[in-house]
């Protein structure tokens, strides 16, 4: 970046790092990333705000067998970082530099506050080594965000890579269905791996429920369990864990179904929905003995795109069921009046659910 742009930043630094932290209505995250050994990738930082964040600066430390890419050097050993910032902050000057390649140090100096629902606003870049193992931590630290004389802080938190040398993914048919009907899903697993394990968390969208008492194994399954459970924040937990008592704890063969579950849909479903499945993780092992390493295998979050075939009226049905929603927002985070076509994002009753309008 520019080397004279670090004075015009000094000001908002001392307001970001001194500045007395409001109320907590500023929230960082970042999706996972699946890397692939030896090659580079990137890693996008999102912001979620309903108070205005003109800037906002923090520390970002990669894991071993990450390492940021370097944009060039300066004589005294300080390097700039690849980097670049999200569309809401396109006329900011920023600035992401370190020395070791490891650690980074970030800062964004926007032109106009602004809010925003959870896109990107800070990207950079990452080189991955030949050997990289199958998972690690980049951490976020010392986030925070300002305007005017306002200051927001955010605890640090992390966020896990993925070496796209473990990574086995499952498959789910597309599902159609009717209010009032129930419908069976079936999950394939797909591997020459020995896999003797598999879990994930399924996020249901409005107007479709799950029966927890139709979680089954299949013939490639029969020596597994089925563990399950619900999440204080409406997540629902399914696991398949092999029995201690089986010869063969391994999944039968190399494709087809490990699990099946039915679905219910009532009349509050959308034309078009999905349910998503994520923090998928499964296992390979040779045996149950205890010496023996477990295997771990991940996958990217997965959306099972849901149509209701009883379409007569929804787009009417839909616009008086969410007159009265608390925010509505096109899928780029502008706030609406109303929903429009395409993807909305809809708030109400505390739920957060996406609506499809045509």
């Amino acid at each position: 970046m520019k080397t004279n742009m670090l004075k015009g930043l000094s000001a908002l630094a001392l307001l970001l790092v001194s500045g007395a932290a409001s109320a907590q209505t500023m929230k960082f995250s970042a999706d996972k990333v699946f890397i692939t050994p030896g090659e580079k990738a990137t890693v996008s930082l999102k912001l979620e705000n309903d108070v205005d964040v003109k800037s906002f600066s923090g520390t970002i430390t990669l894991p071993e067998g990450l390492s940021f890419v370097i944009d060039k050097v300066d004589d005294a050993g300080i390097a700039d970082y690849v980097c670049e910032v999200g569309e809401r902050y396109a006329d900011a000057e920023y600035v992401f530099s370190g020395r070791d390649g490891q650690t980074g140090n970030f800062l964004v100096a926007g032109t106009a506050p602004s809010q925003g629902e959870g896109d990107v606003v800070f990207s950079f870049d990452v080189q991955a080594d030949e050997n990289l193992v199958a998972t690690g931590d980049i951490v976020f630290s010392a986030l925070k965000g300002a305007y005017k004389f306002e200051s927001y802080a955010q605890d640090d938190f992390v966020s896990p890579y993925y070496s796209n040398d473990f990574v086995i993914t499952p498959v789910f048919g597309d599902l159609s269905i009717a209010p009032g009907e129930t419908k069976t899903i079936s999950m394939e697993l797909n591997s020459a791996e020995p896999l003797v394990s598999y879990e994930c968390l399924i996020n249901m969208p409005e107007g479709l429920t799950i029966d927890m008492a139709s979680f089954a194994t299949t013939d490639r399954t029969v020596n597994h369990k089925v563990l399950k459970g619900v999440r204080d924040n409406g997540d629902i937990f399914v696991g398949l864990s092999a029995k201690l008592t089986a010869e063969d704890n391994k999944f039968i063969g190399e494709e087809g179904a490990v699990l099946t579950f039915d679905v219910t849909a009532d009349e509050s479903l959308a034309e078009s929905a999905q349910i998503l499945v994520k923090d998928i993780m499964s296992c390979a092992m040779a045996d149950l003995q205890p010496e023996t390493p477990i295997v771990p295998f991940y996958s990217p979050d997965v959306l099972i795109n849901v149509t209701n075939t009883s379409t007569s009226g929804i787009n009417n049905a839909a616009e008086g069921r969410y007159s009265d929603a608390d925010a509505i927002y096109s899928i780029n985070g502008v706030r609406t009046k109303s929903l429009q076509r395409g993807v909305n994002i809809v708030k109400k009753d505390g739920k957060t659910i996406k609506v499809v309008k045509k």
